[in-house]
């Protein structure tokens, strides 16, 4: 192996010196940036600790609760935990954490806002689900949403246990198609008035597409004295019908003549002429006294 020469030494010493220069210079200002980036984040968890930045979850209301939610969906609501978080206002996943949570409820449609104000309040919106009817599945009891979603009707005021009843309606066959049927003759119903005018309670879809008989009418209407009406088929039906229209007007023509239709049994409108049945008179009490 060769021996340096005295020119090769000097130019290493040069370069080591000029590097260590270099070195010095560039590692200054990284040194700075990194004892900066450390304060800062042994500042944010002292910060984190005091009590005046801990958020309140577990103290969340919603201010006046809706005529339509139960005392069930508010007591959750305070309830609710997220025992993986820090609950302070520098804790970066709370948000989006809690907006997730939020939206697990059964009740809520969505989280319309969600935002965190200085230095501790947690301020949200929900667009809750609006029941409008109630059904039965199996053992358990449902509502019917305006967007034709299911959830427990243990979250329904007791107000809202006068909700019409959709009757007969097999969610394993006829899954979400049957609910948005049922929806969608429960708005045109309100819509024109027939729903408080006939005073009607239940909706029933036992029926549909004649699963049970060609001949018999697919939907029957009920009131609350009991009163059943024919409405027949639906206008998605590809089978023959009378349009919604020409029945809801014969239906408002009857209820002018008799406003609660007493005396009848059954009124069917499936065809051109409403027809009635008459209930069966009472049974005259027999005489104790005389042999039969």
């Amino acid at each position: 192996m060769s021996t340096p020469t005295p020119r090769r030494v000097a130019l290493g010493h040069a370069l080591l010196w000029l590097s260590s220069r270099f070195l010095r210079r560039s590692l200054g200002p990284l040194a700075m940036l990194v004892a900066v980036v450390l304060a800062t984040s042994a500042m944010r968890r002292d910060l984190a600790r005091l009590e005046r930045f801990h958020a309140p979850i577990t103290r969340l209301t919603l201010g006046p609760a809706p005529s339509t939610l139960s005392s069930l969906a508010s007591s959750e609501l305070s309830a609710l935990t997220l025992p993986r978080l820090t609950p302070s206002a520098f804790e970066g996943r709370l948000v989006p954490t809690l907006a997730y949570a939020l939206t697990a409820f059964p009740w809520v449609e969505r989280v319309q806002s969600l935002r965190l104000r200085y230095p501790n309040q947690i301020e949200f919106s929900l667009a809750l689900r609006e029941p409008k009817a109630l059904l039965k599945h199996g053992q358990e009891d449902f509502a019917l949403s305006g967007l034709g979603q299911l959830y427990p009707s243990c979250y329904v005021a007791k107000g809202g246990q006068a909700l019409p009843r959709i009757l007969g309606l097999d969610l394993n066959r006829d899954g979400q198609r049957g609910l948005d049927l049922a929806l969608a003759l429960l708005e045109r119903l309100e819509q024109s008035g027939l729903m408080k005018a006939a005073q009607l309670t239940a909706l029933d879809f036992s029926n549909l597409d004649g699963r049970r008989s060609a001949r018999a009418s697919e939907i029957v209407l009920i009131n609350r004295h009991g009163l059943r009406v024919d409405w027949g088929r639906l206008e998605s039906s590809r089978r023959l019908h009378r349009p919604f229209r020409s029945k809801a007007e014969d239906l408002k023509r009857c209820l002018g003549k008799n406003h609660e239709l007493s005396g009848s049994q059954s009124l069917a409108l499936r065809w051109q002429q409403p027809v009635y049945i008459a209930k069966a008179p009472p049974a005259e009490p027999q005489d104790a006294g005389r042999r039969p």
